[in-house]
């Protein structure tokens, strides 16, 4: 049985950063634990790691959870994916021994941690900034000297050197392990790397009067970053819940060999209002459905038709069973034997019954009867008495059997 082996994906900046364009929540630690919980008792866990860096006390935190994580058992492997810069670096000392691999056509970057900008600091302001990054800079330090093996001074002077070297370079100073065969997408994002800038940032706090015209609680579209961040997570929390209540693993991590189903499929019921339904996967039995996009709100109980004419059955907002739609003739020949289904139900049950045969035996009889009572006034030859008998009935009364007769024969077809 393979094991069971968590993929997590870190494509994007560390941490909560700021640009032109407003508040980035890019890769967190508290996104890691999320993550986590997707598959609780996996054996390895697997990062892709395509980043330019970011946010050391961040990367800081990524790291050392991966490390917790990794002592108590699981394994952890690491694959850059297209570009692992700055703190990005730091977060890949993670791996387990031997499971550090990169992409032939991937790139790597070291250097030493820096401030993005600062505001109208003085001297004593300066050296406070440096002694942050200095400590910041022996922490990464240490890590890298952990993993590689390396002396603290061959560590330190190529952080100095702040260049971005190929794959095949990497391996070669005792960064990683092992280069992986490439991908297209892989190639298709390594050249796009190459214009980025590797950062490492640490975050500082200055006196608000020493920063003029500069609210970091919101950016310029009056967008909190602690508000962006609670709404990723709030959104990863619910992809959580969702695939709990489904009964499936879905998300970005599964087991190996797993095909992962796409996510918010939709499907169209065959209503007035034209109601658009939501699922995880393929719909199927066993899937959760629902009325809105956040998948929330269960679809109601009972059949349900889709305007691709097919019909669910919803139990509890989870699919129990799916009729595929029929075509026409298919359809006409389903009522063609519903329709004989009904008759021969009819004639099983006037075969069934007491009374219509005791009725039916009843008129019989009285045909029988009549019969009888006809035959002594048609004209026989060979009979006299009849011939004088006939003479003497009223021809009124031959009319008046004759239409009895009739008439309880029609009855008997009806039966």
């Amino acid at each position: 049985m393979a094991a069971k082996t968590l993929h997590i994906k870190i494509a994007d900046v560390i941490g909560i950063t700021e640009s032109l364009f407003g508040w980035n929540v890019g890769f967190t630690a508290l996104e890691l634990e999320f993550k986590l919980q997707e598959i609780p008792n996996a054996e390895k866990i697997m990062l892709h790691i395509s980043t330019s860096g970011g946010d050391v006390e961040e990367g800081l935190a990524i790291y050392n959870k991966l490390c917790e994580v990794r002592e108590a058992g699981t394994e952890i492997g690491v694959i850059v994916e297209s570009h692992c810069y700055s703190i990005g670096t730091l977060i890949a000392m993670a791996a387990s021994p031997n499971q550090l691999q990169i992409r032939e056509a991937a790139l790597w970057c070291v250097h030493k941690p820096m401030y993005p900008e600062i505001y109208y600091a003085n001297a004593d302001d300066l050296r406070s900034y440096a002694n942050n990054l200095d400590a910041c800079e022996a922490a990464i330090s240490a890590a890298y000297v952990r993993r590689t093996g390396k002396p603290i001074d061959e560590i330190q002077a190529k952080l100095r050197e702040d260049v971005i070297i190929s794959a095949s370079q990497a391996i070669a100073e005792g960064w990683l392990d092992a280069t992986v065969e490439n991908t297209e997408e892989t190639v298709k994002n390594t050249e796009k790397a190459t214009a980025l800038k590797p950062v490492a940032f640490v975050r500082y706090k200055p006196n608000e009067t020493q920063k003029p015209n500069n609210n970091m609680a919101t950016n310029s579209k009056g967008e909190s970053p602690i508000a962006l961040a609670m709404a990723k997570l709030k959104s990863l929390a619910t992809d959580i819940l969702k695939i709990s209540e489904a009964g499936g693993t879905g998300g970005s991590p599964k087991a190996e060999g797993d095909e992962i189903p796409p996510v918010n499929g939709t499907a169209k019921l065959a209503d007035d209002a034209g109601t658009v339904i939501y699922f995880n996967g393929d719909l199927a039995i066993d899937t959760a459905v629902f009325t809105d996009e956040n998948m929330t709100v269960p679809l109601s109980d009972g059949e349900h038709g889709l305007d691709d004419g097919r019909t669910i059955t919803v139990l509890n907002g989870v699919i129990t069973a799916i009729v595929e739609a029929q075509n026409e003739k298919d359809a006409l020949l389903n009522a063609k034997d519903a329709e004989i289904s009904e008759l021969k139900a009819k004639v099983a049950e006037l075969e069934s019954t007491p009374a219509n045969i005791q009725q039916m035996e009843t008129m019989v009889a009285t045909l029988t009867a009549e019969v009888e009572k006809l035959k002594k006034f048609v004209p026989d030859s060979g009979d006299s008495s009849k011939r004088s008998n006939q003479a003497i009935f009223p021809k009124t009364e031959t009319s008046k059997s004759k239409s009895a007769l009739d008439a309880n024969l029609a009855n008997l077809k009806n039966m």
